[in-house]
């Protein structure tokens, strides 16, 4: 099994000794870990690590990686999302935030988690992932969301009217 692991940068010392077993348990169950580059930065030095790959941004993940794990809070889940857009690869969120909806998995029951994940004990929930694309390309590569999308107007000037399409069909326009 390969597992991807993502997370933000930890400034609290207490979440080391989780991280720490996260690491611990997956390379006790064999797993190929891959460490976004971002949280490698983090942590380099701060933990004693096992081998891992060191993922790069836009790094295409279909095909690569089995899981995508991610150690924060929903912030820290819905950041994933652009990273495996439509990918079909599953999210799983260890809390280490305070309110944990998306990111479920209590950072005290990791060994429990890692072994249900590499045993395949687990059930998938699936969300809408959304798509916005735009004529002017204002969202790059990074035109993907889950659940929910946010459109703001630069100003109070003017309004601001949406063509909205469900799979290449036209839904609805909004102003």
């Amino acid at each position: 099994m390969k597992i991807a692991i993502y997370g933000r940068q930890f400034n609290d010392e207490e979440a080391l000794p989780f991280i720490q077993q996260i690491f611990d348990n997956l390379a006790q169950h064999n797993v190929d870990i891959y460490v976004h580059h971002v949280l490698h930065e983090n942590l380099k030095d701060r933990i004693h690590t096992v081998k891992y790959e060191v993922l790069a941004d836009k790094q295409p993940l279909k095909g690569l990686i089995d899981i995508f794990l991610t150690l924060g809070g929903d912030g820290t889940l819905l950041d994933t999302v652009t990273m495996i857009r439509n990918s079909g690869i599953p999210v799983i969120g260890i809390n280490f935030g305070r309110l944990g909806f998306l990111a479920s998995i209590n950072k005290n029951d990791i060994a429990a988690a890692i072994h249900a994940v590499v045993n395949k004990q687990f059930t998938l929930d699936s969300r809408a992932l959304l798509r916005i694309e735009s004529d002017s390309k204002v969202f790059g590569d990074d035109n993907f969301a889950l659940n929910e999308i946010t459109i703001h107007k630069r100003d109070d000037s003017a309004m601001i009217t949406t063509h909205t399409f469900l799979d290449g069909t036209f839904l609805n326009s909004y102003w």
